[in-house]
């Protein structure tokens, strides 16, 4: 045999043997995020439920957003309430977070104020949680004239004069953000959100969950639509936040194939191994990573608890798995609304004959048409359909199955649902109506 044959072959021999170790690494990548995933199933019986309430920090006479920095900043904010029991969460020397044994309060990067409210089988317990968060930044806000709106995105500050919190991480997703979409610093700065966050009991439980929410997301766009004013201006469409989530980056955002029969832990497993995370951390460090690929990034390297838990993060669907599912597509909602949100989730998804009778409904809904709905509220609202189903008479179908299923002491949490569903009266027209009092 000649020599430059006997070259070829051990280059094709190595070649086969990288590919069985990549190909060998990548289903052990996938494993270890499919195993995370089965780690987070729990029996019926011990489902808890929680809650993420975001709010714009604005001055009071002028609506202008609050920036970090100065006297009367978000930090100084968050020194004012480690005086209420909260304690500190720390990025260098920037205090950029709170915490107690109820909840958490994070910066998003526009400086938006979240509320985490930690998982409990209880509503009545997110309530209080919320309520007191409430009575400890109320009073100081009043001496600093300032306010917290819980509106989808902001009033008067435009995105180009909101500057990014010191966290490093926004540094590097600015950066990249701005090249995938048009309203991807929109996303990071000037919108907030009410999420809710479900248990599930094992994968199929997992995919049921998923592909009801998915459906029923257009709805839930329409019905808890609050953003009334986009970049200073009155904005006249409908459901702004789906409009700037499908100008935002779609690598991160869109899932495939949610409806498909077998949908499942693998599936979404790989959504995050073809997704850039941006950067990583290793030994307390930031590393920027730009386009590589989970599976790029972890092709040679460990993916530790850490790390898969950062990289499950840095997707923005309207759906999220982590070890429990987070729903994410509706703006953000004054109290007592904000309540009557998560309600609705738990009665509809915590109640196995409402699950099983909304999981019959998915079966009869094709993919291309909730992707139609999607674009159709843009235009009408709550007026539109998802395939011959008009969303008013869906949501009303909804209040009344939550309502069927929720204990006696959480059904009330429902009712100011009544006046959006039974009088068309979507947040977005009441917080208009507020605004122009305001003024």
């Amino acid at each position: 045999m000649g020599i430059l044959l006997l070259k070829k072959l051990n280059c094709k021999i190595l070649a086969g043997e990288f590919k069985k170790l990549r190909d060998g690494n990548d289903g052990m990548l996938r494993e270890k995020l499919i195993d995370y995933f089965r780690a987070g199933a729990k029996p019926h019986d011990e489902f808890t439920i929680g809650a993420e309430f975001e709010h714009l920090l604005v001055e009071k006479g002028t609506l202008q957003w609050v920036p970090f920095f100065g006297e009367k900043g978000v930090e100084s904010l968050l020194k004012e309430l480690l005086t209420k029991g909260w304690q500190g969460d720390y990025e260098g020397e920037y205090l950029i977070g709170l915490h107690n044994e109820n909840a958490t309060i994070t910066l998003e990067p526009g400086c938006q104020l979240e509320l985490s409210v930690r998982h409990t089988d209880s509503l009545k317990k997110i309530n209080k949680v919320y309520l007191d968060f409430l009575r400890d930044i109320f009073p100081i806000l009043e001496e600093r004239n300032q306010v917290m709106l819980n509106i989808g995105y902001h009033p008067v500050s435009k995105i180009s004069e909101i500057e990014f919190n010191p966290k490093i991480r926004y540094k590097y997703m600015s950066e990249y953000l701005k090249e995938q979409g048009q309203y991807a610093h929109n996303m990071m700065k000037g919108t907030a959100s009410t999420q809710v966050t479900v248990d599930y009991a094992h994968q199929d439980d997992f995919r049921k969950k998923f592909q009801v929410i998915y459906v029923l997301s257009p709805l839930i766009s329409a019905l808890f639509d609050n953003s009334p004013i986009f970049e200073g201006k009155p904005y006249q469409g409908h459901c702004l936040r789906r409009l700037i989530w499908d100008n935002c980056d779609d690598q991160r955002c869109v899932i495939d194939d949610i409806l498909k029969s077998d949908f499942g832990f693998a599936d979404y497993a790989e959504f995050i191994l073809n997704t850039p995370p941006i950067f990583i951390k290793e030994n307390q460090e930031y590393i920027y990573t730009g386009a590589k690929t989970v599976r790029e990034i972890y092709a040679e390297k460990e993916l530790t608890i850490d790390a898969l838990e950062h990289v499950l993060a840095m997707v923005f669907p309207d759906i999220r798995l982590k070890n429990f599912i987070e729903i994410r597509m509706a703006d953000a909602l004054p109290y007592p609304l904000n309540m009557a949100y998560v309600a609705l989730w738990k009665g509809l998804l915590y109640s196995q004959d409402n699950l099983d009778a909304l999981y019959e409904f998915v079966l009869t809904i094709k993919p291309e048409e909730v992707e139609k709905a999607k674009e159709d509220i843009l235009k009408e609202g709550i007026q539109a359909k998802i395939g011959d189903n008009p969303l008013l008479e869906l949501a009303k179908d909804l209040f009344f199955m939550a309502n069927k299923e929720l204990n006696f002491f959480e059904a009330p949490y429902l009712q100011p649902l009544e006046p959006i569903i039974f009088k068309k009266l979507t947040p977005k027209e009441v917080m208009v109506k507020y605004l122009n009092e305001f003024n």
